[in-house]
């Protein structure tokens, strides 16, 4: 059983104002443990617990230790503005030296996301045109999980857009349930892309065939029937690659479980960490935040993670200033890497 209480840990360093963030950021700012260039940690959690005042904290912390850090929350609460103590904007913005902050709209990003799809439909089957059947793809905006496909998407698309220029990307994530999901899209999509492509060269072989039988008065002249040039293996290439790079992703990040001493931050704790595991995914570290005086919960939350760094992290009066913050993830930001 690994504890750290945080500000021990913060004190043992404190010889001069700039070495323990210094110190920190070497450590954080270490290599992914596939030898990535770039570190990823998502904060997850029960709404309530600290999630996004943690994901903040380490963001200012390392910012402010000369690291380069792409903060993005993908929380419908949309509480980072409130925290960082800023006006809320649209895309991303330098909030802070060295710290670039983006919060995005899940509502916003999921309608742009299945306006976009479904014009590349229609686009891609151009030929269903011909049958009166391209109406078919508008029921798409009313199809089961565009949500987790669309902020998988936006967050896959700004890892890329900063990436070569970021040190360490912090993510503030939904809650649990859309999280999960979040962490399982990439895992399930390749699957399901790879029959997706062999179901479709089994119908542009059999295309091939009825295209030789009727000639001109095929309904699938127009369409093609070659596998190098087929629209729809072309598009099902692209999801493959994204879904392959956030799988990638995923399994490189550091998670940080955020929680705190009630029972029902427990329970969802250990959903999280079951969740997670189911896909290959493990926690990084836990956060016991919110800490005062450890209590029944407390000490059976620290049991359940015997097997990780548990730090206890005090309560934080004043979320609102940006210093607090960066001082308060001085106690763990270093642990991140040293936990596997």
């Amino acid at each position: 059983m690994h504890q750290h209480s945080a500000p021990a840990v913060a004190r043992e360093g404190a010889r001069r104002d700039d070495e323990p963030l210094a110190h920190a950021r070497r450590q954080a700012l270490g290599v992914g443990r596939s030898g990535g260039p770039v570190r990823t940690v998502f904060f997850v959690g029960k709404g309530g617990v600290g999630k996004t005042t943690s994901s903040a904290s380490l963001a200012f912390h390392l910012a402010s230790a000369g690291g380069k850090v792409y903060w993005v929350s993908i929380d419908p609460a949309h509480n980072l503005c409130d925290i960082a103590g800023c006006r809320p904007f649209r895309g991303a913005r330098e909030i802070a030296p060295n710290l670039l902050a983006e919060e995005i709209d899940m509502e916003r990003c999921t309608e742009a996301y299945i306006e976009k799809n479904i014009a590349r439909m229609k686009e891609t089957y151009r030929y269903l045109g011909i049958l009166n059947l391209e109406g078919a793809f508008d029921i798409l905006r009313y199809s089961p999980g565009m949500e987790e496909a669309a902020v998988t998407a936006a967050l896959a698309d700004g890892i890329r857009r900063y990436r070569e220029r970021i040190d360490c990307i912090v993510v503030d994530t939904p809650p649990t349930g859309l999280m999960l999901r979040m962490f399982a899209l990439p895992f399930t999509s390749i699957l399901w892309i790879e029959k997706l492509s062999e179901w479709r060269r089994t119908i542009l072989g059999r295309r091939k065939t009825v295209n030789s039988i009727l000639g001109k008065d095929s309904p699938y002249r127009e369409a093609g029937d070659e596998a190098g040039e087929d629209p729809v293996l072309r598009e099902l290439g692209v999801e493959a690659e994204r879904a392959s790079f956030l799988k990638a992703v995923f399994a490189d990040a550091c998670v940080v479980l955020v929680t705190d001493q009630e029972r029902l931050s427990l329970d969802e704790s250990l959903r999280i960490r079951d969740g997670l595991a189911r896909i290959g995914i493990g926690i990084s570290l836990v956060l016991l935040n919110k800490f005062r005086a450890l209590n029944e919960t407390g000490k059976r939350t620290i049991e359940a993670f015997s097997d990780r760094t548990v730090v206890k992290v005090p309560f934080v009066e004043d979320t609102a200033d940006r210093k607090v913050l960066a001082e308060t993830a001085a106690g763990w930001a270093e642990l991140i890497t040293r936990t596997e």
